[in-house]
C-alpha cells in the first residue's frame, strides 16, 4: 500500500503543478501569449453564431463526411469499380 501511494504521489503532484497552465481564461477574456497578459474579447451576436456555426461544422460535419466517404470508397473499391 506504501508503494502504490508513493507512486501515485510522484506522478501526480508534478501533473497538478502544469495543470495551472492551461487553465482557461474567464469568459470574455483571452490569453496573449507575446505580450504575457489576458486582453478582452468583445464580439457581437452576429461573429458568435457565425464562430458557432463554423465551429460545430468543423467539428462535426467533416470527420462524419470524411468518415462515410472513406467507407464508400472502401466499399466502390471492394466492388471492382
Amino acid at each position: 500500500m506504501h508503494a502504490t501511494e508513493t507512486i501515485r504521489s510522484r506522478t501526480a503532484n508534478p501533473a497538478r503543478r502544469r495543470s495551472g497552465r492551461w487553465r482557461a481564461p474567464p469568459a470574455g477574456k483571452k490569453r496573449n501569449v507575446l505580450r504575457h497578459r489576458i486582453d478582452a474579447c468583445d464580439y457581437d451576436q452576429e461573429q458568435l453564431l457565425l464562430g458557432t456555426v463554423l465551429f460545430t461544422v468543423l467539428i462535426f460535419l467533416l470527420p462524419t463526411t470524411a468518415a462515410y466517404y472513406c467507407l464508400f470508397s472502401m466499399v466502390q473499391g471492394a466492388h471492382g469499380r
